[in-house]
């Protein structure tokens, strides 16, 4: 069977990269007790959540000054 789409460009936000440039500013203890639960320190608290929230924001930000236009609210992405 053939297909008959073609790929598309594919834009990215590296939220790893935005998130530690954040953290720089914090020791790591800092960073465990600030931004992740005492559970199991790998799921965020709700500071961590609002910090990663952020990031895909600047990240998105950065992606419009490459031509990315964001999509309406109805639309499935």
């Amino acid at each position: 069977m053939r297909s008959t789409t073609r790929p598309a460009p594919a834009l990215f936000v590296h939220l790893n990269k935005l998130a530690l440039g954040k953290y720089a500013e914090f020791t790591p203890a800092d960073i465990k007790t600030k931004f992740f639960t005492a559970a199991d320190g790998t799921h965020t608290s709700p500071a961590g959540a609002e910090l990663n929230a952020a990031c895909v924001g600047e990240g998105l930000r950065e992606l419009k000054d490459q031509g990315f236009q964001g999509t309406r609210s109805n639309e499935v992405i």
